[in-house]
């Protein structure tokens, strides 16, 4: 018969070594899905002329500095506006941050910070009405509780909702 001590002890290890388990899937999963895996050369390198989509782990990190800034500016423009207009201020500052950034380096401090890149699914920069149109469906995922930024756990090019409303890919830039 198991001493008490012991079981306690495995009911406190199982979980860490489940969720271990998740995250080592997760990441190897998301290091090379099938459509990557087409792309290798014949060492089992990925060929360098094709775009990397980039990880999920690297896209979160990527918005989770974002967001960090984000906060930090509409803390900054919530003082010197009065409190009826805090909502409004706050989309604006997000429409400008992810607007401006996006049309003019294809990237926001985040993603440039953890080495993305936003292009078209054709491989092209952002035009500034792309860029916008990405803004406002940005907003929208932070309005939805940031659910639609999930959808990058399904998609082969890990793409979310402003993604695919756009016709955008992260990709790794090098």
């Amino acid at each position: 018969m198991p001493q008490p001590d012991r079981l306690c002890r495995l009911s406190t290890e199982q979980p860490l070594i489940l969720l271990r388990r998740l995250i080592y899937y997760i990441v190897s999963t998301q290091s090379m899905d099938d459509t990557q895996s087409k792309n290798l050369d014949s060492a089992g390198e990925i060929r360098s002329d094709l775009p990397q989509y980039a990880a999920v782990w690297r896209r979160a990190l990527g918005g989770g500095c974002d967001l960090f800034i984000l906060m930090l500016v509409i803390g900054l423009v919530q003082r010197s506006t009065p409190s009826i207009v805090h909502g409004l201020a706050n989309i604006g500052v997000t429409l400008i941050y992810y607007g401006s950034l996006l049309s003019l380096n294809s990237r926001t401090l985040g993603q440039r910070i953890f080495g993305q890149l936003v292009l078209t699914e054709q491989h092209k920069r952002l035009s500034a009405s792309i860029a916008i149109k990405r803004a406002v469906w940005i907003v929208i995922s932070y309005l939805l509780l940031g659910a639609p930024f999930l959808m990058m756990l399904f998609t082969k090019k890990r793409q979310a909702l402003h993604d695919i409303a756009t016709n955008t890919v992260v990709i790794v830039s090098r």
